[in-house]
């Protein structure tokens, strides 16, 4: 419980963050970006397995919540080598 507590004060600061970074542009402006909807689809879906662990239901399946994750982990290293063209 204590790995899964860090785990959702780090996803709750990573919203707050995109927040932050929303709070300059408009509505529609933000979800036009797709690396905006990368970020809220990882942070999403991190923080619904994490929840859903810790009650321990399994909505969707099992098999269903490892496919999400697995695609959150993708999209998660093409940010990833995304940032690192800047170096």
């Amino acid at each position: 419980y204590i790995l899964s507590g860090c785990v959702i004060i780090s996803l709750a600061y990573q919203l707050y963050i995109e927040g932050i970074q929303s709070a300059g542009i408009s509505f529609y402006e933000y979800f036009t970006g797709l690396s905006n909807w990368i970020d809220i689809y990882c942070f999403g879906v991190s923080l619904w397995i994490v929840v859903v662990s810790v009650i321990e239901i399994e909505i969707p399946s099992l098999p269903t919540q490892r496919l999400l994750a697995s695609f959150a982990l993708l999209l998660m290293w093409i940010k990833v080598l995304d940032w690192l063209r800047l170096f």
